[in-house]
């Protein structure tokens, strides 16, 4: 099975995004985005495929949508369920990058968050990264920047194998726990 890692740009109170766009526009932090996604499998949801540039470089777009529809370009998977099925099957790693609803529907399953963590606020953002334990995480910091006036830290946070979470499991294994 293939690891789910979570690539996401946060301010201080976890905003992501405001009317379907990203609000951190670094270009240092962009550029490590694009490196760290690079020939990887990424996964996100039809809003943000719909925002983002076609000519990323990773290896292939993965989309969850009720209605869009796969192409040469794409995979899509009707649900969640769906996805995380297929995920189950590759030995390739798999880069979330968005938006909201799939960062809080892929995060009790992935293993390691690599978080550009901007020492701003945006109060207008209307979309934001959900909220996690970082006591359940072992916290590396690989950077600290300035761009413009704007300090971040970028983060690396990896799941301890003993955290108590009781959804960190794939759906079908908590389904054969016995006495659940």
């Amino acid at each position: 099975m293939s690891d789910l890692i979570i690539i996401a740009a946060i301010g201080k109170d976890r905003e992501i995004g405001y009317k379907n766009n990203l609000i951190w526009r670094l270009k240092e932090d962009l550029d490590f985005f694009r490196t760290t996604i690079t020939n990887k499998l990424i996964v996100m949801g039809r809003k943000t495929y719909d925002s983002i540039p076609k000519n990323l470089p990773a290896k292939k777009y993965i989309v969850i949508s009720k209605t869009l529809s796969p192409s040469k370009d794409i995979a899509v998977f009707r649900s969640i369920s769906d996805f995380l099925q297929f995920a189950q099957t590759t030995d390739e790693d798999i880069y979330i990058i968005g938006g909201g609803e799939i960062y809080s529907a892929l995060l009790p399953h992935t293993k390691k968050l690599i978080l550009t963590e901007i020492n701003n606020i945006l109060p207008e953002a209307d979309t934001h990264f959900p909220s996690f334990q970082k006591s359940e995480y072992k916290i590396r910091n690989i950077g600290k920047f300035n761009e413009n006036g704007t300090g971040y830290t970028r983060n690396i946070y990896e799941k301890i194998k003993n955290a108590a979470s009781p959804h960190f499991c794939s759906p079908n294994y908590l389904a054969i726990i016995p006495g659940s």
